[in-house]
């Protein structure tokens, strides 16, 4: 996304105008930012966001965006046309199309970068389809956005058909849908190289009388092996008495197979339920091999009376190395939101959320069985240790709104960490943050 305005982290002065004037929908948002976050530590960041927005007929618009960061002599800038068309009812055409210019102070050059992205979909009652194409650059950046992953192009199709049962059938309705998505280097995909990942999915689900759903999947995948992202990892040989430290290169491909099995209640007026379960063989990214995945999603939702409301969720991920049946990693995630509005106006909120994570010594899983070891930034190496982390994240929010326009949120975060998993008895502190934010709409 172009436009992600937690990069603005702690300003020390900041204005928003919206509005709308002949018919086209404006907002601008001017933000200065601690010196803290400069990459001298001297300079205060400069953000300057706008978009524009305009409507073509009852469900198609056209808009345009414009960002920049300019972080003392450095800067970055930032262009993006968007629009939306529909037309025949059913069919809708999405489109971006984007540039960056970035110019670092440091080696004294300006890169420039494109961003692109086009979605054709119909929507119907039994069938739907969706055919998609992107790329991002591995130079394009956005200096007031995010981009997760630069330099990958996607193209993707999905087909989609449902069929009805009877007014009172068992089954109401049933689902089968299959997805193609081919992901490749950015830089390859105009000379006709092989696509590092190929993702093939069958799924169906099911509506049952009374609300409830049902679903089973089947996901076929292979990943190439993209040495970028091991460009850190290497491993010791020793070879006639000698000991030393070589380039580490995995598998040309990992196959993959999954089963997925999904599971939920009716959404009763005080409490509703869902599963996840996905099991198989998955991509082990940690040793760039196949493993066996365990993973399970439980989500609970609880509306005692009116003004309460619980939500909870347990995650689990793991992954079992298929050679010896050894853990590679696993993490627990419980979290609970408990949400209770004291009044019409008044709103408080407490989140609290465990990560309790351990990785096992890597290594090269494929071909030697020998530990891992990681360039470090000063040329040396260090061997990918095995480590454990259980770290519990609580929040707080009151929220009070008198009146539309006029709200006042305060919050309270903290993060604690302990050494051994869901005790509470030796919790460390490790950081803690509070915010004000006072909002007044001013009427002309």
């Amino acid at each position: 996304m172009v436009v992600y305005t937690r990069r603005i982290i702690q300003p020390v002065a900041a204005a928003k105008l919206t509005g709308k004037a002949g018919g086209t929908e404006m907002a601008f948002l001017s933000a200065v930012d601690d010196r803290a976050y400069s990459a001298s530590g001297i300079d205060h960041p400069v953000f300057n966001i706008l978009r524009l927005q305009r409507g073509l007929g009852p469900a198609s618009r056209i808009g345009l965006t414009y960002t920049d960061k300019v972080d003392g002599a450095s800067s970055n800038r930032v262009a993006d046309l968007d629009s939306r068309l529909v037309f025949a009812d059913v069919w809708s055409l999405q489109a971006q199309a984007a540039a960056s210019r970035t110019h670092s102070a440091a080696t004294d050059l300006t890169t420039d970068a494109p961003l692109w992205n086009a979605t054709l979909r119909r929507t119907g009652r039994s069938y739907s389809s969706r055919y998609a194409a992107s790329g991002i650059s591995d130079r394009f950046i956005a200096g007031a956005g995010f981009i997760s992953r630069p330099g990958i192009a996607h193209v993707t199709q999905e087909q989609q058909f449902t069929w009805y049962g009877h007014p009172g059938a068992l089954v109401e309705s049933f689902t089968f849908a299959q997805f193609d998505d081919l992901m490749w280097q950015y830089r390859k995909l105009f000379n006709h190289g092989d696509a590092i990942e190929k993702k093939w999915h069958f799924s169906t689900g099911a509506a049952l009388r009374g609300g409830w759903q049902a679903g089973a999947s089947v996901y076929w995948e292979t990943f190439g092996f993209d040495s970028s992202l091991y460009a850190n990892y290497y491993y010791a040989r020793t070879l006639n008495g000698r000991t030393d430290t070589v380039k580490f290169t995995g598998a040309p491909r990992i196959p993959n197979r999954d089963y997925v099995l999904n599971f939920s209640t009716p959404a009763w007026n005080t409490f509703s339920a869902s599963l996840l379960a996905i099991f198989g063989q998955d991509e082990n990214f940690y040793e760039w091999a196949q493993a066996d995945i365990i993973y399970e999603s439980l989500t609970l939702a609880w509306r005692p009376t009116q003004k309460l409301r619980v939500d909870g969720t347990y995650q689990l991920q793991g992954y079992v190395r298929r050679s010896d049946q050894s853990t590679v990693q696993v993490a627990r995630i419980p979290r609970l939101k408990v949400e209770y509005q004291l009044s019409r106006a008044v709103f408080v909120r407490a989140v609290g959320e465990y990560n309790s994570s351990k990785q096992d010594v890597l290594r090269d899983e494929t071909r030697t069985f020998a530990p891992i070891l990681l360039r470090q930034p000063d040329g040396t190496f260090a061997p990918a240790g095995a480590f454990t982390s259980n770290r519990f994240r609580a929040d707080w929010l009151f929220s009070y709104q008198p009146n539309p326009g006029t709200v006042l949120f305060a919050g309270y975060g903290s993060t604690l960490t302990e050494p051994v998993a869901l005790r509470f008895r030796s919790l460390d502190r490790t950081s803690d943050s509070f915010f004000v934010k006072l909002t007044y709409l001013f009427r002309l």
